[in-house]
């Protein structure tokens, strides 16, 4: 997406950073040997021993890591980012729409950590973020449907404020049953995180939109 000043805009950017941290994070596991990629790992995945030794920037930079096993995470969640950034963007402005992405990926980021401080494990993926620019976009137009393919073959259409009940319903028993009692969730989501992203985005539209 370029702006009307030629200059590639804040969703155009988020989108590059996140494929150039997928990138990297390849090429230090696959060309670089595992120890490599478990020190890149180390300094940019969020961790409870690394929060302990001070490595607060890992509250942001965890979001720009993913799964290297299932290629569709990271797919996935560039293009809910693309989707809904292209909504969000002309709304917000580049400003506050980056603030409420980087809000959704901390307070997911926070809300992981409070909940598996006991635990061990590491959080990646920028889903947090995506969360949080759902939750806005659901408030903003609550009753726009949308369509997409429920186990990639049914197409299902549903309300937006339902679809964001739905998840975080699914997101709140997730947390409950398996990351609270020291289990890792169905495919190792991070429910919990899911959860801090709806959080931001509520307070963001709440405090920060709503009040315009």
């Amino acid at each position: 997406m370029i702006t009307r000043d030629r200059q590639p805009s804040v969703l155009t950017w988020l989108i590059c950073a996140t494929i150039a941290g997928f990138i990297l994070q390849n090429i230090f596991w696959k060309w670089l040997g595992a120890r490599t990629g478990q020190s890149f790992d180390h300094l940019l995945a969020l961790t409870i021993p690394g929060i302990k030794t001070g490595f607060i920037w890992t509250l942001l930079t965890y979001s720009l890591l993913h799964s290297m096993t299932s290629f569709l995470h990271v797919v996935f969640n560039l293009l809910w980012i693309f989707l809904l950034g292209r909504e969000l963007l002309p709304l917000l402005g580049a400003k506050r729409f980056l603030w409420l992405y980087c809000g959704g990926v901390v307070l997911g980021g926070l809300t992981w950590l409070a909940t598996n401080w006991v635990h061990s494990g590491a959080l990646i993926g920028a889903s947090a973020g995506v969360y949080a620019l759902l939750m806005v976009f659901a408030a903003i137009t609550p009753n726009r449907p949308i369509t997409f393919l429920l186990f990639f073959g049914i197409p299902v259409t549903i309300k937006l404020k339902w679809l964001v009940i739905v998840l975080g319903g699914i997101d709140l028993l997730g947390s409950l049953f398996t990351e609270i009692p020291g289990h890792s969730g169905l495919g190792g989501v991070a429910h919990s995180a899911h959860l801090g992203g709806l959080g931001a985005g509520w307070l963001f539209f709440r405090y920060v939109h709503h009040r315009e």
